[in-house]
Parts: structure tokens; C-alpha cells; sequence
């Protein structure tokens, strides 16, 4: 994290999927919304500490009120979920405002796509809610293939499945040419539309099967 020195953890021991355990000069905690640890397994907020000056950096240009929701009593909250599994390592799960409540779970975007991603069609997804029949929300997946890819909606969805936990798996799917993104390439999430007319529906195939 550029907040913090760009290198927070340090994945050296190999394990599959985790972000590794926090450098020596920092120390990280994940917490619940009281501000408590969190158990094994259980997913909080990654908050870095340090006792050595400059580390953690002094605040954002301009911008207090940004500042003062990141630092608080010396601490860096980042915003990001985590968790610990039982031999300390770190697993990053999303930005905490990035998720979707669907079937009465948090589905973070970021392990959505990570998911979509490894598919060998796609050059690069974004995940969304959308409102939904019944409360809550479905999630929308927006899938840009690689040149000269046929990607067909139902076939990935059923990839999808096997890869997922089924209220992770996406309702919709829908097509781009591309994605408008910022100055620092990050997909402008804000500009995909939850309308579902152009979209593949999954509860719609299961129907009319």
C-alpha cells in the first residue's frame, strides 16, 4: 500500500492464495466493526501499525476529511477485508465497500473477479449488485473476452459454478467492448449499468429448463 511504505506483508513461505505476514516493522490486526479482534477464519478490517516514524504515511493532499477516516489513534484502517488462517497468514478479500449482500452473504467483487479472471476467454471483468426479486441484491458481472474469444454465457456461468460457492455465482452476465477507466486504469464501476436488458440471466435459463 503506498500508504503504507508499498509493502504491508510479504507472502515467503509459499502458501496458495494468502498476501503472506506483515513485514517486521509493522504490525497487522484485522477487527470487527466494534473494534475487536476478529477469530481464524473470520474476516475484519486490515488495520497496520508501527513504531517507527514515516512508515504509515502522514495524511492525504488536501483532503482531512479522507484523512481522518484513515488514521485514527495512530492506526492505518484501510478499508480492506481480511483474514487470518491458523498459522498467521493473510488472505485479502476486497475493498469492505466493494461487496454485494446476496442470500444473506457478503460476496466481495474482488474474489468474483479474481474467480472470472482465470478464465482463459476473458481479458477482464467487473462484478456489480443489482437490485434484486426479493430484497437484497443479484449480482451483475460485466465480461470483456480476449480478441477473437467467443465466450458463451451459460457455459461460463456453469464454469463459474464449479469454482464458487453458489451465492457467489453471478445471475447476470453481460458483454462489453471495453471498460471506461480512470486515470490509473481502474474500471469505472460507477458507469455500469444495472439494467438487465442487456444481460444473460441465469434464473431465467434455470426456467426454462
Amino acid at each position: 500500500m503506498t500508504e503504507a511504505s508499498s509493502i504491508t506483508t510479504c507472502n515467503d513461505n509459499g502458501v496458495v492464495g494468502s498476501v503472506g505476514r506483515p513485514m517486521p516493522w509493522f504490525t497487522v490486526k484485522l477487527l470487527r466493526p466494534d473494534g475487536t479482534p476478529v477469530d481464524v477464519g473470520e474476516r475484519g478490517e486490515i488495520v497496520v501499525e508501527t513504531d517507527i516514524p514515516g512508515a504509515i504515511f502522514p495524511g492525504y493532499l488536501d483532503n482531512p476529511e479522507a484523512t481522518a477516516k484513515a488514521l485514527r489513534n495512530g492506526a492505518l484502517h484501510t478499508g480492506d477485508l481480511g483474514s487470518w488462517d491458523a498459522d498467521g497468514n493473510l488472505f485479502f478479500h476486497g475493498r469492505m465497500t466493494d461487496s454485494v449482500r446476496c442470500r444473506g452473504e457478503n460476496v466481495s467483487a474482488w474474489e468474483v473477479e479474481h474467480v472470472a479472471a482465470e478464465h482463459e476467454d476473458i481479458e477482464d471483468c467487473a462484478m456489480i449488485g443489482v437490485a434484486s426479486d426479493v430484497g437484497e441484491q443479484d449480482i451483475k458481472l460485466f465480461v470483456k473476452p480476449r480478441e477473437g474469444a467467443q465466450v458463451d454465457a451459460a457455459a461460463l456461468s456453469d464454469w463459474l459454478g464449479a469454482r464458487l460457492a453458489p451465492y457467489q455465482n453471478p445471475r447476470y452476465i453481460a458483454f462489453v467492448v471495453d471498460f471506461e477507466r480512470t486515470a490509473s486504469q481502474r474500471i469505472m464501476k460507477h458507469k455500469l449499468s444495472p439494467e438487465l436488458d442487456d444481460a444473460w440471466d441465469r434464473a431465467a435459463l434455470a426456467l426454462a429448463r
